[in-house]
């Protein structure tokens, strides 16, 4: 997830297991950063963009990491924050746990997910339920912190507020694991009931909401595609398709073909552009600017300039969410005509 929605969950975190113990607000703004601190490996150097993507979320959202840093991060947070060991290490122990555990869960609901068993597995444990910056998420939680925070006197009242909406948005969040799989199964019949025949297909959520999906069936040459809001039915799927273009990446080092594939899973499609670059567009972020024209841009592509008749990889470049027209992505998800 987005470091404002981290920091957020490590205030809310440090109010319910520590404020009564410790009764301090500066705290509250030291773990609100440091939940962000295992994001910090973005700003570890790496040799192209290909490289930061495969290794993001991993050694510093790992199981592994935390094991090795809990003891001595809360031993380290016991001794600057509670010299006279008002709360017990096991409290404090509770809290760094707490601190890696809920990062990396977060992090495992967005379509990127997390290499939680890294180094042993490089596998990224993704459910694809939430978008990297989900609104009804973060600000009805940073509202609630707020108002906790100024009712510091009442420290049971303010921690009853903020327990209480933990509990509910966690419960957001499993909530649209459950719609996930309701789309899934929608999805699927619309297949089969249309004997489309695919070897795999994909959904996921479109930016900033968890109302409207992307679909992706693939098939040997091209992806069938489409949006479906929660509010649809079935017959309102009009799948358009996608060709794959994968032969255009034979011109491209092969280790950054690898690449690709590990990270997009193999859900990517390539085209060209009139300078004969090569746009990698991963199918798994849906469209960005455009839930009117079809045809525009991703949300996530690499593209390959051509320089001198070799490909270069550039860095990896995002669709303008600004060219989205807001008010059609409203009709989009809650009354949608064809």
């Amino acid at each position: 997830m987005d470091s404002i929605t981290q920091a957020v969950l490590g205030a809310a975190v440090w109010q319910v297991i520590l404020w009564k113990k410790i009764g301090t607000r500066k705290a509250i703004v030291f773990w609100a950063i440091a939940w962000t601190i295992p994001d910090l490996d973005v700003l570890v150097s790496y040799d192209n963009m290909l490289d930061y993507v495969e290794y993001h979320r991993s050694l510093s959202h790992s199981i592994l990491f935390a094991v090795l840093w809990w003891a001595w991060f809360a031993y380290a947070f016991q001794k600057f924050f509670d010299k006279d060991k008002k709360a017990s290490f096991s409290n404090w122990y509770l809290m760094v746990f707490l601190w890696f555990f809920t990062h990396s869960l977060l992090d495992c609901f967005t379509t990127w997910g997390t290499q939680l068993f890294y180094p042993f597995s490089d596998i990224r444990i993704a459910f694809q339920s939430v978008f990297i910056i989900d609104l009804f998420y973060t600000i009805p939680l940073l509202f609630v912190l707020i108002l906790a925070y100024k009712n510091h006197k009442n420290i049971e009242k303010a921690t009853k507020y903020v327990t209480y909406w933990l509990i509910i948005s966690t419960f957001y969040l499993f909530l649209w694991v459950g719609f996930k799989l309701y789309v899934w199964n929608v999805f699927e019949n619309y297949l089969a009931k249309h004997n489309i025949e695919y070897s795999r297909y994909t959904t996921t959520t479109t930016p900033l909401n968890t109302f409207l999906w992307w679909l992706a069936a693939e098939t040997k040459d091209w992806y069938y595609h489409w949006y479906y809001s929660v509010f649809d039915t079935w017959e309102k799927i009009k799948l358009t398709h996608l060709s794959k273009h994968h032969e255009y990446l034979d011109n491209i080092p092969v280790h950054q073909k690898e690449q690709i594939e590990k990270i997009t899973k193999w859900y990517y499609a390539v085209q060209k552009d009139k300078e004969n670059n090569i746009i990698v567009n991963d199918l798994r972020y849906t469209r960005l600017s455009g839930y009117e024209d079809i045809a525009s841009d991703f949300t996530f592509k690499y593209i390959f300039e051509l320089k001198n008749w070799k490909y270069a990889l550039e860095p990896v470049k995002a669709g303008d969410m600004l060219k989205s027209n807001a008010s059609y992505f409203v009709k989009r998800v809650f009354w949608y005509k064809e």
